[in-house]
């Protein structure tokens, strides 16, 4: 169990209340419309403190209060209901005291019930604390006994220690020995190694070329192959433009063709059109000649006089 688990610490208590801030609080409840404010009432608008704080200030506040009530009415305020008001607010600060005795009454209850909670768990801990205490010595007395139980196996470990040392020496000498005897055999392993790899070096060199001639041989066959493929490629997608090319030429040959027909089957309406027209105005023409020729004989065959308008 941590320290922290077994003595919890105390929160952090809120400032203490001052008279002022009491003050300010029940005359605020007074101009909202309240009649005599009670603690209870300021101990809540305040949200924080006791009713015992609240009630000494009250006590002293209250006396004044109608005092300064009668002080703000002005002088020309009549004596009988001056002493109703005295009256009013005596009685109203005779209840507001009962009531605020009732309340400190059920504030101190309250707190001789928790005095009486805070002293049983005051004694809980107590007892806690003495049992930790009893388990403190038994832990430590067990420590004590493991820090010797440790002690002596140090010693036997530095015994131990001594003789692991003269056997490591032992065997290193056996090792030495051991050592050169593997590096002897280990050279002669090393060289027959080298002749060996030698002996594949050439051998895997002669592969090599073989292999190198083969794949040589095989790359410029593919070349060739590849080669081959690609200008029949080539000549197989210049034969395929030849053909859409001739094949576009004939569609724009036969498109051309059709708009040609067009343009002179137009050219013929056209040309038609004006020839009667042409027709329609030499004959327009003529008719207009005849008819000039017609007034022209006409005027002729009218006498002179006959001619002149009347005024």
């Amino acid at each position: 169990m941590s320290k922290d688990a077994a003595f919890p610490v105390p929160a952090q208590r809120a400032p203490r209340l001052s008279e002022d801030e009491i003050v300010r609080a029940a005359e605020a409840l007074l101009r909202e419309g309240q009649a005599i404010p009670s603690d209870r009432d300021v101990l809540e608008r305040l949200g924080r403190g006791s009713l015992t704080t609240v009630n000494r200030t009250m006590r002293a506040w209250r006396a004044q209060a109608a005092g300064k009530l009668l002080d703000q009415a002005g002088p020309e305020l009549p004596e009988e209901i001056a002493g109703l008001v005295r009256g009013l607010w005596t009685s109203s600060l005779a209840a507001a005291r009962a009531q605020g005795l009732a309340e400190l009454a059920a504030e101190r209850a309250a707190l001789d019930r928790d005095r009486t909670v805070f002293e049983s768990e005051a004694g809980e801990l107590r007892q806690r604390a003495a049992g930790l205490r009893v388990a403190y010595d038994l832990e430590r007395a067990a420590n004590q006994k493991a820090g010797e139980e440790i002690r002596q196996l140090r010693t036997r470990l530095e015994a131990v220690t001594a003789s692991a040392a003269e056997t490591e020496a032992r065997l290193r000498s056996a090792e030495a020995d051991a050592r050169t005897e593997r590096q002897a055999r280990e050279k002669a392993e090393v060289r027959e190694a080298q002749r060996a790899q030698e002996r594949d070096e050439a051998v895997q060199l002669s592969a090599q070329r073989e292999r190198t001639l083969a794949e040589r041989h095989e790359a410029e066959v593919r070349l060739h192959v590849q080669r081959t493929e690609d200008q029949r490629a080539r000549a197989d997608r210049a034969e395929a433009a030849a053909a859409k090319a001739a094949q576009r030429f004939e569609q724009r040959e036969a498109t051309l063709e059709a708009q040609a027909q067009s343009l002179r089957a137009e050219t013929g309406t056209l040309l038609d059109a004006v020839r009667k027209a042409q027709s329609e105005t030499e004959r327009w023409k003529a008719l207009a000649e005849e008819r000039a020729a017609a007034s022209r004989r006409r005027m002729k065959r009218t006498p002179r006089n006959e001619r002149t308008l009347p005024k």
